[in-house]
């Protein structure tokens, strides 16, 4: 059993990884967000302890560190902007880290976390659940035993209803999120990558606060992709069955599904790193 520390307890994403540590058998010593809402705990984890700042939490780390509580793995969940800073932060206080997508969002800090990963002995881990999936998994083999001299025609679109909370919060701030493209495409943009190998050309048609379009070009594909958190891009069937998002990747004519079988992705990463 691994101890855990957790930044970003009170955020959405942040039950996902706590479910992940749990089925893993694994347990979560201290918790860390400044908001206190935070009794999603209760469900996983009754005993952690809260905190409410960083800098409480690099005092503690010192008690703990020379203790029987001592952690071994920091997960990250914090705001986009702040990733680099928590993940050098449990690196130079002897952890490995799991941190979610995107990494960073200015490729100066990837120089800093290697340099602090190097200088600590330590792992830094990210989380690429699509990869996962077992619809990705299917196109990943076709993609292989496909010609390599085919070259794959791709359409994706990810629609996820929004309401005026979002623009008011940091994801939508351009600065502190990467905006829509690292907000809600990251992970979309990692499966493609891993499907279709590195990028060559990147058009951005359209990139505002709601909805960003364009194509990009890689090394096995061209993909027309939209991104968006109006509803108003949501499919008639969708909005009519009360439904608030939409993914679709078609794939030389081919939808791939890729809306469900979710539930447990974050748990597969969490089993492959650990």
């Amino acid at each position: 059993m691994a101890n855990f520390a957790l930044l970003g307890v009170s955020g959405f994403v942040a039950p996902r990884h706590l479910k992940a540590i749990r089925t893993t058998g694994n347990e979560v010593i201290v918790a860390v967000d400044p908001h206190d809402s935070a009794g999603i705990l209760d469900q996983f984890f009754p005993t952690a302890e809260f905190l409410k700042t960083p800098h409480k939490f690099s005092e503690r780390l010192q008690e703990l560190q020379h203790s029987s509580n001592a952690i071994e793995y920091l997960t990250v969940c914090t705001p986009n902007d702040l990733h680099v800073d928590h993940v050098i932060l449990g690196l130079e206080n002897d952890m490995d880290v799991i941190c979610e997508k995107p990494l960073v969002i200015d490729l100066v800090d990837i120089d800093r976390i290697l340099k602090a990963e190097a200088t600590s002995g330590r792992r830094v881990f990210t989380i690429l659940q699509l990869r996962y999936h077992p619809g990705a998994i299917d196109l990943r083999r076709h993609v292989r035993s496909t010609n390599p001299d085919h070259f794959f025609r791709v359409k994706l679109s990810y629609v996820s209803r929004r309401g005026p909370w979002y623009q008011v919060s940091w994801k939508g701030q351009q600065d502190r999120s990467g905006g829509l493209i690292f907000n809600i495409g990251i992970h979309l943009l990692d499966l493609l990558l891993w499907l279709f190998g590195p990028i060559v050309n990147v058009h951005v048609q359209e990139h505002n606060l709601n909805t960003a379009r364009g194509t990009m070009e890689f090394e096995r594909a061209r993909v027309d992709w939209h991104l968006s958190v109006n509803e108003e891009h949501l499919p008639d069937a969708v909005r009519i069955a009360g439904g608030d998002s939409y993914r679709s990747l078609i794939v030389d004519g081919r939808e791939i599904d890729l809306t469900s079988g979710f539930g447990d992705l974050h748990t597969r990463c969490y089993a492959e790193v650990l």
